[in-house]
């Protein structure tokens, strides 16, 4: 027994699951859709939206596939970094500082989308040494910094969102950059750190405006064990303030359109009551460690619509949420005071935040799970507290079920990456169907006016159709003398997706018994398809 607790205590293993963890997020990652999001990202880094460019674009006219393709490749319509900067900063948006990010980014890699979702893999790297330190720091051994970046490493929460183009990796590596800056203030007692800290937590607060639900848990922390820095600690959230008070007082200024923008998380409340949406919020830091199954097994069961199949993944996952929880217990039963509320003050005010917000709101974000990253890695650092003292201890239950975990997040990571649609988008398979059959046509015709999801999901359809050849009309108003209009132009097909039933009627007014539907089954996300073959 205590050959394998020698052997646990060193780091080798440790640093080759971090290495394998750190592969693997290479691996498939142009293969996924570049969903509507990611395409948000990247046109709001170039400092446009989609309001503005369907602004831009000539409403009835053929245009190119090269045309529509070019809105995602900044470098083809190039700008300075300040017009950029501004295009930003005059958007209504709850994450700026990504897109600034982003735009140093890619001047200096690239514009594919691989590019963009290389950002998130980059930051995923140099966020683990960080990691490292702030285990390190907060339980005072370096078996605790191994055991977190290994977790983090495989972790199948961190493998989705590393390879996507968008904030939530960036938000973890400033979430956990803060924290580790604040203990490190707290220790050193030296105005560097806390003017360090300070820019870190206003960097973090223009990446997610949520980061001050853990800022203002630091508050919490000083006035109860750091009594003594309080004037240093008042300082710095006077200047963290004032450096976010413009942003803030401009989205006070937009809070009408942010809650426009924000009321689709209507749609996920249903009739869920608060301990439901606390639930799901706890059942999501099990996402952390394992994520087999694509789908929400817990809405499954309780609508009894769950298979035999499921089950046991459901074991798995509930088994999962067990340690947790003893973790959770091992905290407040067995650590020191000032370590069980810090990783307390950190993680709850988001929770609260969320699970307040749904209350007043009537919706359910609380079940995006992406919203709360942050407090998944809070979560591993709990999970690494038990696991740090049970391994010094040579307890080898405790060893078989780190081991278990490495598992678990490795086969999970393998079963997220060999799926083309993995929890990307309620969009994602229509979307996918949508790009196959314009890129199987030899020189298509597609007449969109981007009803529904708007034009970033038609961009992103376009973009993974990869087909050149396709000319698009964005239809709009009345669209007359369609026939003569594409005379002579050699199409082989014309398709109408992404379509307005208004702008649907008047193709088929023109075409008749010619036009057909493609889709028997249809939904908010499946619009129909209409296929005209020439």
């Amino acid at each position: 027994m205590s050959t394998i607790r020698n052997f646990f205590l060193k780091p080798w293993l440790y640093i080759l699951i971090v290495l394998v963890g750190t592969a693997l997020k290479f691996y498939h990652l142009d293969s996924k859709l570049f969903w509507m999001d990611e395409v948000s990202s990247v046109l709001y880094t170039s400092g446009a939206n989609e309001s503005n460019i369907q602004q831009i674009i000539p409403v009835n006219q053929i245009k190119t596939f090269d045309y529509y393709n070019s809105f995602l490749h900044a470098k083809s319509k190039p700008q300075s970094f300040k017009n950029e900067l501004t295009g930003v900063l005059s958007g209504t948006h709850l994450t700026p500082a990504h897109y600034i990010f982003l735009s140093f980014w890619y001047r200096l890699v690239g514009d594919e989308n691989l590019d963009y979702r290389l950002f998130s893999v980059f930051i995923f790297i140099i966020s683990l040494p960080f990691i490292f330190l702030l285990a390190k720091n907060l339980f005072d051994t370096n078996l605790a910094g191994w055991i977190a970046i290994s977790l983090y490493a495989v972790s199948p929460f961190i493998q989705f969102e590393a390879q996507e183009a968008r904030y939530y990796m960036l938000w973890v590596f400033f979430f956990v950059l803060t924290n580790y800056l604040f203990l490190h203030a707290i220790k050193q007692k030296k105005t560097v750190w806390w003017i360090a800290y300070s820019i870190a937590a206003i960097l973090s607060l223009y990446i997610s405006i949520t980061s001050g639900a853990f800022i203002v848990g630091h508050l919490v922390y000083i006035l109860m064990f750091q009594k003594k820095l309080r004037l240093q600690f008042l300082v710095c959230l006077l200047f963290i303030g004032l450096a976010y008070l413009p942003w803030m007082y401009f989205l006070f200024t937009r809070s009408q359109d942010i809650e426009s923008g924000l009321s689709w998380h209507k749609f996920l409340a249903s009739s869920l009551f608060p301990y439901d949406l606390l639930f799901y919020q706890l059942i999501g830091f099990v996402r952390q460690f394992v994520y087999l199954f694509d789908y929400d097994l817990y809405h499954l069961l309780f609508t009894g619509t769950i298979t035999n199949q499921m089950y046991p993944v459901l074991i798995i996952d509930l088994a999962v949420l067990a340690v947790i929880i003893y973790s959770i217990y091992y905290l407040l039963a067995k650590s020191s005071k000032w370590i069980r509320w810090f990783l307390i003050l950190i993680i709850l005010p988001l929770v609260c935040l969320f699970l307040v917000s749904d209350i007043i709101r009537h919706t359910g974000s609380s079940m995006l799970w992406r919203y709360q990253m942050v407090n998944m890695a809070g979560i591993s650092f709990i999970v690494t507290n038990l696991l740090k003292d049970k391994i010094q201890q040579g307890k080898l239950l405790f060893v078989g079920l780190y081991m278990g975990l490495i598992f678990l997040g490795l086969a999970s990571i393998l079963e997220i990456t060999s799926n083309l649609c993995w929890n990307t988008s309620p969009n994602c398979e229509p979307n996918m169907e949508e790009a196959q059959l314009i890129s199987q046509a030899g020189h298509p015709l597609i007449i969109t006016d981007f009803n529904g999801a708007g034009i970033s999901n038609f961009l992103a359809v376009l973009n993974k159709s990869k087909a050149k050849t396709a000319d698009i009309i964005y239809g709009k108003g009345i669209l007359t003398n369609l026939k003569l209009n594409i005379a002579g132009k050699g199409y082989s097909d014309i398709y109408v997706l992404e379509a307005s039933d208004s702008l649907t009627q008047q193709v088929k007014l023109q075409f008749g018994e010619s036009m057909l539907p493609l889709r028997k089954d249809m939904n908010m996300f499946t619009p129909q398809i209409w296929h005209i073959k020439l």
